[in-house]
């Protein structure tokens, strides 16, 4: 299409995004990828528009919607089952649901295939889930199956009124044996403080720079590995359990 007069001397992004009602960093990106030409010739962000011009915008595809693939999960175990939950025993590797970017199994897909019925309160890819565990965590999830259990439960995540453990085996003997973890969790390594120096447990509160705040109370009991129970007292969604133990 020919640029419009009304965008002369206008700079690509600026004008793209007044012509496509797109975001001038939307703009900006296609640019970089080449997908903003003028005259058959790639232009920058900052380049200017000559009315007249011939322009050729490659705009990208649209995301694919989130789908619920019913496919069994291997090692993921049913706990508890009845009207208005199921527990299942999430194993590593697998996600709470469907995400952007993410084509691997997940829970919601498993009780899908084991022919669960979920609630239908939610995003349609998180129905049922009141709350997540990290992919590269395991352990136990809960799922409404009914649409007053997924109201109640979600209330009760979030007034934080679940009493949420986790247990891990560490090398070596922690001292002091319990006390309290109380800094921010690093939100892709679930570690707490710089990945360069990484506090050990203490019940003191420590002020650190990446994301998410973490609280949780640690006792460690000795056996031939010393093996930590965590309750957690307000913790984010990236609870793991490594944050305490390094």
């Amino acid at each position: 299409m020919p640029v419009p007069d009304g965008l002369d001397a206008m700079r690509v992004d600026a004008g793209l995004a007044r012509l496509l009602g797109l975001s001038r960093t939307v703009v900006a990106t296609l640019a970089e990828e080449g997908s903003v030409l003028v005259d058959g010739v790639a232009v920058g962000k900052s380049d200017r528009l000559t009315a007249g011009s011939w322009l050729e915008v490659v705009l990208p595809e649209p995301p694919r919607p989130l789908t619920i693939e019913a496919t069994p999960v291997e090692g993921m175990e049913i706990l508890y089952a009845d009207d208005d939950v199921v527990a299942v025993d999430k194993p590593v590797g697998v996600a709470a649901h469907a995400s952007v970017g993410w084509t691997g199994p997940t829970v919601i897909g498993g009780l899908a295939a084991a022919g669960f019925r979920i609630s239908t309160s939610g995003a349609h890819e998180r129905q049922g889930i009141v709350h997540r565990l990290d992919v590269g965590t395991s352990g136990v999830m809960v799922v409404a199956t009914s649409e007053r259990a997924y109201t109640l439960l979600k209330r009760a995540f979030k007034q934080r009124t679940i009493d949420k453990r986790y247990h891990a085996l560490v090398q070596g003997h922690p001292d002091p044996s319990s006390g309290t973890i109380d800094a921010r969790s690093d939100a892709t390594t679930g570690t707490t403080g710089d990945s360069r120096s990484r506090p050990t447990a203490s019940p003191a509160s420590r002020t650190t720079t990446p994301s998410r705040r973490s609280r949780q109370r640690v006792c460690w009991t000795c056996t031939s590995k010393p093996v930590a129970h965590t309750r957690s007292v307000s913790t984010s969604r990236r609870c793991a359990i490594r944050a305490a133990a390094t």
